[in-house]
């Protein structure tokens, strides 16, 4: 009996977006999520995170299936200058997931040698995160020469089944749910006054049509003008019952007053009724503000996600 090849292809459109969203839940499950974002995570990778990128999805992720199974995927995140590479856990270590990151790093490769820049004409360098844990991976890219990058993360959770205790919000403040694309323009303007970032309508949009988006499950506090404070976007993943919170933001002009922690206790009791059973949110080792807000919430750190990085010759 032949035993069955593994192939690969480029990314298709929205229906292949759910089917490595579906693949990484498993995949997560078997592994105890060592390894593995969250499938909200790659809808706001893919989505929120590629908005201005000058590529499509369907040029720069790829599929490897065997018998009609995501087994792995790759996606090429373009001006980060890195990639995402999630495979299969009875995979890791193996000629797959050379081969995959093989891939990445001509994509993003070519992308650095296509798209010069003053950053990267003086130092070209390529970056895949490290969970720690993750052995097999961190023998791969001990192999190809990667090295600890000056960054790093914090990805932890939080038992919804723990008491919350009470996070009250300033007088004549609420918390709702986003009612869909009218608000659109409400949203850019808490998101932009949070973090800086620039957005058009059609960018949101975009966004807000995305798969694994939905309007209710974005969460806004709304001071006595009605003009939105703070937000934060929340996903889903029914297989590992667990919630995921990203992003987190309070616009500038109204930090420091409790809303983030009022936000997303009040957020966390919507999760456990809906049946959920684990809280996550990621935050950057030098962001100490962040840091002490989901400790004080509860949330505990699982494992260290280490950027990696090697020269591009």
């Amino acid at each position: 009996m032949t035993e069955s090849l593994i192939t690969a292809r480029s990314y298709a459109g929205d229906e292949d977006m759910a089917l490595i969203q579906q693949a990484n839940a498993r995949w997560a499950q078997m592994a105890s999520s060592l390894g593995y974002i969250h499938p909200g995570d790659i809808a706001h990778r893919l989505g929120n995170g590629m908005r201005k990128a000058t590529m499509p999805l369907t040029e720069t992720v790829q599929i490897w299936e065997k018998d009609g199974e995501v087994v792995g995927w790759v996606a090429n995140y373009q001006y980060w200058h890195g990639f995402e590479l999630q495979i299969h856990p009875d995979y890791r270590g193996s000629d797959l997931h050379n081969c995959m990151a093989d891939w990445g790093e001509a994509q993003v490769k070519a992308y650095i040698e296509n798209h010069p820049s003053a950053e990267s004409d003086a130092k070209k360098e390529i970056f895949w995160d490290l969970f720690e844990g993750d052995e097999a991976t961190a023998r791969l890219m001990k192999e190809r020469g990667y090295k600890p990058g000056d960054k790093s993360f914090s990805y932890t959770t939080r038992d919804l089944s723990e008491p919350f205790g009470h996070a009250a919000l300033p007088e004549y403040f609420s918390i709702r749910q986003v009612t869909g694309p009218e608000e659109v323009e409400a949203i850019i303007a808490v998101h932009s006054g949070a973090f800086g970032s620039e957005w058009t309508v059609e960018q949101y949009l975009k966004v807000m049509e995305g798969p694994g988006y939905l309007a209710e499950r974005e969460w806004v506090v709304v001071e006595p003008l009605d003009t939105f404070a703070a937000f934060t976007v929340t996903w889903f993943d029914e297989i590992n019952k667990t919630g995921l919170f990203e992003p987190v933001g309070t616009h500038e002009k109204y930090q420091r007053a409790g809303l983030g922690r009022a936000l997303m206790t009040h957020v966390m009791y919507h999760m456990r009724n809906q049946g959920l059973e684990t809280a996550i949110v990621w935050h950057g080792n030098d962001n100490p503000a962040s840091a002490g807000l989901y400790a004080a919430l509860g949330f505990q750190r699982r494992y260290t996600i280490q950027e990696m990085k090697r020269e591009l010759t």
